[in-house]
């Protein structure tokens, strides 16, 4: 994963969501590798780019 393409993603999940930026750090991470976020964070949920599981 170049750390480049996370920036960018990530910034722009902030910018569409308004959520934090530890937020969409996260969420990038998980879009940028095609992982299941194990989550019950209501704004990583709302992501329609993010497939999220509760936990």
């Amino acid at each position: 994963m170049v750390p480049v393409e996370l920036a960018k993603l990530s910034a722009e999940l902030r910018h569409r969501y308004r959520v934090s930026m530890a937020d969409s750090v996260i969420a990038a991470t998980a879009k940028l590798l095609s992982l299941t976020c194990v989550t019950d964070d209501p704004h990583i949920c709302q992501m329609r780019e993010i497939r999220t599981r509760g936990i």
